[in-house]
This record gives structure tokens, sequence and C-alpha cells, in this order.
């Protein structure tokens, strides 16, 4: 008469099931981090090209400070590592309220982009300038044209 085999699992079978479980988990969480990080970045580019874009607004209405302000020349956005504002440029200079942003924590300009100017009423900017936003996971950017266009977030080169 042949021996019935046991039910259930041996020990070795348990240990087994339990380590590739872990592994599978440990690859998810991995994954998941990178990505939370790479939208974090995504956000905070987005979050500039806004900005920049109210500004841009800004200047095409001729919305003029109040005070300190004969001529408005358009609207100024200064850069720093990890800082950037926003402020009215008049024949005087800069006048008006700074609007000071900070980009989200762990990511900063690389290379700090230089200052743009959006000009009244031509929805224009002095100059072609990329903005770069590093993050822990990668580096998106967009241009901003002479033109005042604004091209689609990308990886950075």
């Amino acid at each position: 008469m042949a021996r019935k085999a046991p039910n259930g699992f041996t020990l070795i079978e348990l240990l087994v099931s339990v380590a590739i479980v872990m592994l599978i988990t440990g690859g998810v969480i991995v994954n998941y981090n990178s990505y939370n990080d790479a939208q974090k970045t995504r956000s905070a580019v987005l979050t500039v090209k806004n900005n920049l874009r109210l500004a841009q607004s800004r200047a095409y209405n001729g919305d003029k400070p109040v005070d300190g302000c004969t001529e408005l020349l358009g609207y100024r956005a200064t850069f720093a590592t990890a800082t950037y504002t926003i402020q009215a440029q008049c024949s005087e200079g800069l006048a008006g309220g700074t609007q000071s942003y900070t980009i989200e924590s762990g990511n900063t300009f690389s290379p700090v982009p230089s200052d743009i100017l959006f000009r009244v009423l031509t929805r224009g900017a002095d100059r072609n300038v990329t903005v770069a936003v590093a993050g822990p996971a990668q580096t998106l950017q967009f241009t901003v044209m002479k033109s005042g266009d604004m091209s689609e977030v990308t990886l950075a080169q």
C-alpha cells in the first residue's frame, strides 16, 4: 500500500514563497519612489511655467503697479538656485510688489536661467530662455521664446 503525502506545504516551500513576495514588494516600492520623484519634478516645472504665463498675461494687459510706475515696460522674472521672483519693470526700474516663489523641495534650477522680461502689449519676451528644473529622478525643461510662446515640457538633454 502506497503512503499518502501529507497535506500542506513544507517549511522550505513557505520560505521560498515569502522571499519571492518580499522581492516583488521591494521592487514595487523602489519604482513607486522613482515615479513619485519624477512627478514632483514635473509638477514643479509646470508651476514655474504657469507663473511665467501669469507674468506674461499681466504684461500683455498692461497691469501697471499703483505706485512708482509712470510707464510699464513689462514684467521681469528673476531666477536663483531654487527660487524665482516676478516684478513689474517700469521706466524708473523695478516697481510694485515682488512675487517670490520657491520651487518644490528637492528640485533646483540647473543651470540657473537668465532673467526674462515679458514686454507690454507684444506678448513677447526680450530673449529666448531655457528653464530647466533638476530633480532627484530627472531633469525637465521648457523654453520661453522671444515670440512669447512656451515649448512643451521635455526631458533635458
